[in-house]
């Protein structure tokens, strides 16, 4: 529990460090990350509970898999002698089938995941990058701290990724 609270902590000093960064630089960009931030908090409640549905039904039908397997071993002679390999075989796939649907869902719940929050990191881009090209002279902004700000937007997404993981690591733990 305590590595996995550490790592959370982490995480969240990442996104604060980054918010202080890019909000001291463009302070416009309060405005933007507020309006994602928002919408992380939607999406990160919608994620972890179809989550951990899908993590229960993988394991729900990884169970079958287990105990078709300690069968076939342990049964392998008798199998054999009453000629039911075929039954056993068909039966163990049938399992196999159950258990490749339900992580199957699962992992697409995950590129679903990772899908919108590519895209809130690159909306966060592009909201940089206009207020770059706009207000430069306005902020005062030379090109090494534009740089620094877009290497910081461009950073957001693994932030929210990693941020999202910790969590839900801390919160099995």
């Amino acid at each position: 529990l305590s590595q996995a609270m550490s790592i959370f902590i982490i995480a969240c000093s990442w996104l604060v460090a980054g918010q202080i960064v890019m909000i001291s630089l463009v302070p416009y960009l309060a405005v933007v990350n507020l309006c994602i931030f928002s919408l992380y908090i939607i999406i990160l409640r919608h994620y972890r509970w179809s989550a951990a549905d899908l993590q229960r039904l993988d394991a729900v039908s990884r169970s079958p898999i287990q105990a078709s397997l300690a069968e076939g071993l342990d049964g392998a002679f008798t199998i054999k002698a009453y000629g039911k390999n075929s039954f056993f075989a068909a039966q163990f796939q049938q399992h196999n089938n159950g258990n490749s649907a339900a992580m199957l869902n699962f992992v697409a719940s995950r590129r679903w995941l990772a899908v919108r929050i590519e895209s809130m990191g690159a909306v966060v881009i592009l909201c940089a990058s206009l207020f770059i090209s706009v207000f430069t002279e306005q902020l005062g902004l030379t090109p090494g701290l534009t740089g620094l700000l877009l290497v910081w937007a461009s950073g957001f997404t693994v932030v929210l990724s990693f941020l999202i993981t910790s969590f839900s690591e801390a919160e099995a733990a």
